[in-house]
């Protein structure tokens, strides 16, 4: 099939729309075939949030079949220009994208997203922060304007002498709306960022940039690699500037963008430059249209959008449009004697080291994940947990003597952004750890306050916590800087890895090879994955505590009705391949299985892998879950009881909170009642306006002003069930985390119906569930119970499969933590 390029131009006003107009063009304009996908590249954007959203609407990504979007477009535009915050989210909130129109495009925005023209960089962010909720695919290419607005919101400075766009100073001074400001700017905005984009069709090279440029303008950039081609060029470019900008200690500063060159390459306006090879095309903005719009260069500029009045101008937009052909897997198929003869050496090396240690231990026979070492001289098991204990209680009290109080309040982040002293949360670890009785208790409860920091100073990197303008009017940005940069700096974070260190050599010198992850060789490991052509189960090999990634696979496998199985993965031999596996729909991005094989949540690697580019098309369409979001004003003595709509979500997982409490209070309550119970959950809402009494009031000032007319003190958000697929997966969250006693599991029983009825009409039976074993959940055991072949019933347990009868398959049930149901 051919594959080809477009340039589209045409003349439009930001203050006229016409809907079905822009439907009847589309097909014209910007049709993409089946089989096909495309990439839309716009001009500059000027910081105009409202052109953001007109080209989402003229390329078909916004649902141009949405009832009333004429009437939501001239409401945002209203907003637009009012600097209506509230009323442009809540307008915003209200747009459907087309779902099937997404999975076809890549989207790529030439520079001049912020800091421009534009009359709100708040709204701008707003409408990323929306496109990146919809799974959109977008690239923002580095501009003279994304640079300095990155470099004066890094710097400490006043935010009235930032480009008047930047409106932190005009935003209602709250942290609702400054959080908001930043949580956009560091997920949708940042990590779309790169100082250009690099894309193949046919023989022709396309390099999308702000600016004209050439290959030897792009080997002029500082941290350019050399010896490379094109390709091999940019991608480098664009990993190390990634990495600087979101993960360096350094600051991205204008002196930093000089030092590189790369404020020569975002700003280059010599209409000469370009690629001496004409099969390299270079797409740009930046420039006035003079005479590059030939051969080999397509110039996207014009004045759209540039100033607010007249908003009128040439709408550009470059595609490019490829057909693509499915991936190739190569799948492997093992006898049973082939799998022994690929484990029979793993095996004597594993058994040879448990007989060579100088205590024995024995697996339980329950648990195929993780050795639990139970030692046959308890004794000296007793022994060697106390001896632990003491150790690990003197490296805790090392810190607690050393730093007082007083001392440990500047530098410590999470004191910073929690408000939590790391001397008490110590002193707590010191006592959990003294009522501990085994080791692997100790391990987790460790485990947990490293991650809890680990993950608070990724926060960091993202978004600070507090009045921003505030700290920034009274010049206290040096606060700021004594958050520790490097967790080897931070005194807590070092005591709690040097115990969990010693608790972790304790283990491996327990249970041999289990644990030495860093001595231990995998390449002896190999199991067939999927057999495509089987309606049975087929065994994963646990790769050492990879039971929530066995269990999740062989429960999306329940969902094949055909020998043309979803599924086609390779075989894997060792851990790294498995790693390599699974590395392009792990959470978070580029992530990869955690060196310390430590245990994790198959609900959220089963999310991951739904919502993973490769296999989205597949499954959220099997998936998908639709909510109405509503609210009520309850202080409002008006319109107390009425709900007021908010906006739509959708979710590929139908997610329910245990209370342990009333769980136990209703004794063994069913599961059809909790899922009613989870839909007449409220969830508070503080100070929200009431659009009830301000339309009652015939009141359509929208202005922030006018709105606090209209706040009330409480209210609620109602999620209302609309929809539901073919297959629905059931969460119940028994995980939760107590800020007084950490972390807990709800181990109750709860009644999980064989079928089920959604919405009154909608009928589901249950094909699987997955099981945890365990109390904590960095630890314990994943294993699948499948009713697929009902009424014969398994315990599918990595590699082993087991017949149940039904007491025990109904025993098992009662504690199940993930369901998949199948409509019938």
């Amino acid at each position: 099939m051919i594959e080809y390029k477009k340039y589209y131009a045409e003349y439009k006003n930001l203050n006229v729309i016409d809907i079905e107009q822009i439907k009847k063009e589309l097909d014209e304009n910007f049709k993409i075939e089946p089989g096909y996908k495309a990439t839309f590249a716009i001009g500059d954007l000027h910081g105009n949030a409202l052109k953001a959203i007109r080209f989402l609407i003229e390329i078909g990504v916004i649902d141009l079949q949405q009832h009333n979007l004429q009437s939501i477009y001239d409401s945002l535009k209203s907003a637009y220009y009012s600097k209506n915050y509230l009323t442009f989210q809540t307008h915003l909130n209200k747009i459907r994208f087309d779902a099937s129109r997404i999975k076809q495009v890549k989207l790529v925005f030439i520079g001049a997203i912020l800091a421009d023209r534009g009359n709100s960089d708040y709204m701008t962010l707003l409408v990323f922060g929306k496109m990146k909720e919809s799974r959109i695919d977008y690239t923002i290419c580095l501009s003279n304007h994304d640079e300095k607005f990155i470099d004066l919101l890094k710097g400490c400075i006043k935010p009235r002498s930032i480009p008047k766009s930047y409106d932190l100073d005009s935003i209602p001074q709250s942290e609702q709306y400054e959080d908001t400001f930043l949580e956009n700017y560091a997920t949708a905005y940042l990590p779309h960022l790169k100082v250009m984009e690099y894309e193949t069709i046919g023989d022709n090279e396309i390099v999308y940039s702000h600016a004209p440029c050439n290959f030897e303008a792009i080997r002029k950039i500082k941290f350019a690699p050399t010896n490379k081609k094109l390709s091999g060029t940019i991608i480098g470019i664009n990993n190390y500037f990634q990495d600087f900008v979101i993960n360096s200690n350094q600051s991205f500063t204008s002196k930093w963008i000089m030092v590189t060159r790369l404020h020569n390459f975002v700003c280059c306006s010599l209409t000469n430059t370009k690629f001496v090879n004409p099969k390299i095309i270079n797409v740009f903005g930046h420039i006035d249209d003079k005479d590059t719009n030939n051969q080999n260069q397509v110039n996207l500029y014009s004045n759209f959008g540039k100033d607010n009045d007249p908003p009128t101008g040439d709408l550009k937009i470059y595609s490019v449009y490829k057909y693509q052909t499915s991936e190739n897997f190569t799948n492997y198929d093992f006898s049973n004697e082939e799998m022994n003869e690929l484990f029979e050496e793993h095996l004597e090396l594993r058994d040879k080291s448990i007989d060579s240690s100088k205590t024995s231990f024995k697996a339980e026979s329950s648990d195929q994940n993780y050795v639990t070492c139970k030692k046959r001289n308890s004794a000296k098991d007793i022994r060697e947990t106390k001896d632990t204990k003491t150790n690990i209680l003197k490296i805790l009290e090392g810190y607690l003597k050393t730093n007082p109080n007083n001392t440990s309040k500047s530098r410590n982040i999470w004191l910073y952004l929690k408000g939590r002293n790391h001397i008490n949360r110590l002193k707590k670890v010191y006592e959990e750890i003294e009522r501990s009785t085994n080791i692997n208790d100790m391990q987790s409860i460790l485990q947990q306050q490293k991650d809890i920091f680990e993950s608070a100073m990724s926060y960091s990197k993202t978004k600070v916590k507090g009045s921003i303008s505030e700290r920034w009017n009274k010049n206290e940005y040096s606060t700021i800087k004594n958050i520790p940069k490097d967790l080897n700096k931070s005194e807590f974070y070092k005591t709690i890895n040097s115990a969990l260190n010693y608790v972790n050599t304790k283990l491996q010198k327990a249970s041999g090879p289990r644990y030495n992850s860093s001595q231990v060789s995998f390449n002896h490991l190999a199991s067939h994955h999927f057999n495509r052509k089987s309606n049975f189960f087929t065994p994963l090999h646990n790769v050492y505590n990879t039971c929530y990634i066995n269990s999740s696979l062989q429960l999306l496998d329940h969902i094949n009705e055909s020998a043309d199985n979803i599924f086609n993965f390779p075989s894997f031999s060792s851990r790294k391949s498995l790693s390599a596996l699974v590395s392009d729909f792990w959470c978070p991005e580029d992530q990869t299985l955690n060196e310390n094989y430590s245990q994790q949540d198959a609900a959220a690697f089963l999310q991951c892998l739904i919502e993973s580019n490769k296999y989205r098309d597949s499954l959220l369409p099997r998936f998908q879950i639709s909510y109405e979001v509503q609210k009520k004003i309850t202080s409002c003595w008006k319109h107390a009881t009425a709900l007021q709509y908010c906006r739509n979500d959708d979710s590929n997982m139908l997610e329910i909170s245990l209370n342990k409490e009333e769980i136990q209070k209703q004794y063994n309550p069913s599961l059809k009642k909790l899922i009613e119970k989870a839909q007449l959950e409220e969830s508070p809402l503080d100070n929200p306006v009431c659009y009830a009494c301000m339309s009652t009031a015939g009141d359509d000032n929208y202005s922030i002003e006018n709105e606090k007319k209209y706040r009330c003190a409480k209210g609620v958000e109602i999620r209302k069930l609309v929809s539901t697929s073919s297959y629905l997966i059931i969460h119940l969250k028994r995980f939760g985390y107590n800020e007084n006693t950490g972390a807990y599991k709800i181990n109750d029983s709860i009644d999980i119906e064989n079928e089920l009825t959604i919405q009154n009409h909608n009928r589901y039976k249950l094909v699987a569930y997955i099981i945890h074993e365990g109390n904590q959940l960095t630890s314990g055991h994943y294993y699948l119970v499948s009713l697929k072949n009902y009424p014969n019933m398994y315990k599918i347990n990595d590699e082993k499969v087991i017949i149940l009868n039904e007491n025990k398959e109904i025993g098992l049930r009662k504690h199940a933590y993930i369901m998949l149901y199948k409509k019938i």
